[in-house]
Order: structure tokens, then sequence, then C-alpha cells
């Protein structure tokens, strides 16, 4: 049945306000024009295309939803016609790091400087050795009174290996390859090693009083 009179105003001018509160909730993008919430913003073509910004701590950004942690995420390119849409996982992961700076009796060395660079492979043959070089460089502190040092690396999983690199006046320690200990000569840190990524989480490194 009709509604007459002043019933008919009120319902009215309920409609009217319900519908302007509609309108401007689906052009602050937080809401569509009908039921459910709207999660992508419109892209060229009317297509939809999610937003994301990466970062160290794996959040997504201006997108819905979380990344795993310590694992930033990046969107990929949205197309019409590709149907469901995934984020694609940025290549960056957190490494537990733990190394114990000692002498051969046990002693703790603190104040040690200790890096994580990229790994260092031999010269190849008729390839002079300061043409090797690494530019990564993924961590730099020092040991503490007890001769240890933790931290969490920020690695590219493609990164298999890196070398362990410790600095300490009157000492001497390993070296994976001992070309470079004599290349270096009086400017050689104490010890330079490679290791796996998987081996970073307990690591000792026995230094001599050279």
């Amino acid at each position: 049945m009709a509604v007459t009179g002043p019933e008919a105003l009120v319902v009215d001018s309920l409609a009217k306000r319900e519908k302007k509160r509609a309108g401007k909730l689906a052009k602050s993008g937080k809401f569509a024009p009908g039921p459910g919430k709207q999660n992508a913003k419109s892209g060229a073509g009317g297509a939809s295309r999610p937003t994301a910004t990466t970062g160290r701590s794996g959040k997504a950004g201006k997108g819905k939803g979380k990344a795993a942690p310590g694992v930033g995420v990046v969107p990929k390119e949205i197309k019409p016609d590709d149907g469901e849409q995934l984020f694609q996982f940025k290549t960056l992961v957190d490494v537990g790091f733990s190394v114990w700076v000692r002498t051969p009796a046990g002693q703790p060395l603190p104040m040690a400087r200790i890096s994580v660079v990229g790994a260092l492979t031999p010269p190849q043959a008729g390839q002079p050795i300061e043409d090797v070089t690494s530019f990564d460089a993924f961590f730099d502190g020092f040991s503490d009174e007890m001769g240890r040092v933790s931290s969490t690396l920020l690695l590219p999983v493609s990164v298999e290996q890196v070398d362990v690199v410790v600095v300490l006046m009157d000492y001497t320690g390993e070296y994976t390859h001992e070309q470079f200990r004599a290349f270096w000569g009086p400017f050689a840190p104490a010890a330079r090693v490679t290791v796996s990524v998987n081996d970073l989480k307990n690591l000792a490194l026995v230094l001599d009083d050279s």
C-alpha cells in the first residue's frame, strides 16, 4: 500500500539521505555502490588492480592482506583477462646470524669487527686477483664481551653462500681461500671464511694471537 501524507515525506527524505550517503562512500572507495567492500582500484579499461608497496617488514601497503614475515610483496602486472590475481613474493628473506669469536683455549675475543659480505671465489685462469671483488654487504658490527654477535640479516633468496670477515689487531684465523690473505698482505683481515647461509645461525671462529 502506498504511503501518503506526512509519512510519505519522511520516507522520501530518508531515501534521499541514504542515496546521498551511498554515493559519497562509493566515490571515497570505501564501498562499492552495491553490497560488499571494494578491495581494488579501477585500472585502465575498467580492470581491477590491487595496490601494494614493498618493504622489509613484509606488510602490504595500500593493498589488503599481509605477506609472510620478512618477505615483501610486489603486485604482478594485471590484465583484464588474467582471471584470478595473485601476489608475487619479493626475493628477500630474514636469516638468523650468530657468531662466537674465541681463542683456541676458548677465551672470548670482544670488540672484533665482524662483517657478512658477498662470497669471493678464486680468480679464473688468466684473471688478475685484483679483479675479484664483492660489493654486497649484509652486516657490520662488533663482538660483545663474550665474543659473540647476533643479528637478523635480510638476504636475497638466491644467495647460498656468504663470507664472514673478522678484523682484530694482532690476531689471525682461518681463510677459505689463502691466496686472498697473501694478496692483501698486511691489510688482510684476521679471518675470512665462506659459509653457507644455513651455517650463519651458529658459527664459531677461532683466532690465534699472532
